[in-house]
């Protein structure tokens, strides 16, 4: 499973990242805005998840039900 973490280190990004770390997920972090916009991301954070994009709400539900 490849996992991104779109962010810019604000308090919500911070949020999902520290989820992903309690899960144990391993992630790569993105912080290049630029690569974000090129993807039409508008605002931060977004997870991608094999491809599937997720804005905050639903990256925090599949984090939080991953592994149940």
């Amino acid at each position: 499973m490849e996992i991104i973490l779109y962010s810019t280190h604000c308090p919500r990004c911070n949020i999902i990242a520290t989820k992903l770390k309690q899960k144990k997920l391993n992630y790569t972090e993105v912080t290049d805005v630029e690569e974000m916009k090129k993807l039409g991301i508008a605002s931060a954070p977004y997870l991608s998840v094999d491809g599937k994009l997720m804005d905050f709400s639903e990256a925090n539900n599949w984090i939080n039900t991953w592994g149940k």
